[in-house]
């Protein structure tokens, strides 16, 4: 309004990237790797991997399927190691192989976490804040609410 702020017609989510890391961290953790005390590497995935899905339930279906058989969602993100280089301290994504072949190199020497499901139903949780236990609207909710408050 009138090029500038308007501070009494703001809200606030209380849910934000570090939320939503830890909450990876947590689903991580139980699923596979303990990445507890990861947060930095985390971060970095979620940063790089998760999105937000146009449309949840036909996306979240998807990741039901196997990689060959149409699973665009499935992604390895490979971890850091002792030797990793300065480019890649934090870990990078690569596309899951549809198959994991005994005895092949390339995909024995690398710790990898695939992530499925994880890429969309975390940031989902910007709009269902209440799974997380918080009792506030989704984002949708509070965006409403501040064009309902303007003049």
């Amino acid at each position: 309004l009138n090029s500038g702020a308007q501070q009494q017609y703001s809200r606030r989510l209380d849910l934000g990237g570090k939320v939503l890391t830890n909450q990876l961290k947590e689903v991580v953790s139980f699923r596979s790797w303990n990445m507890m005390d990861e947060f930095l590497v985390i971060n970095a995935a979620k940063e790089e991997l998760c999105y937000v899905a146009q449309d949840f339930l036909p996306e979240l279906e998807e990741t039901r399927l196997p990689l060959n058989e149409g699973n665009k969602t499935m992604i390895d993100y490979v971890l850091p190691t002792h030797v990793s280089d300065k480019e890649n301290r934090l870990g990078y994504s690569r596309r899951s192989a549809p198959v994991k072949v005994k005895g092949d190199p390339s995909q024995q020497s690398e710790p990898t976490l695939t992530l499925n499901n994880e890429r969309i139903s975390i940031p989902e949780a910007m709009f269902h804040p209440t799974d997380l236990g918080l009792h506030q609207g989704g984002l949708h909710e509070i965006i409403a609410e501040s064009i309902a408050a303007l003049p």
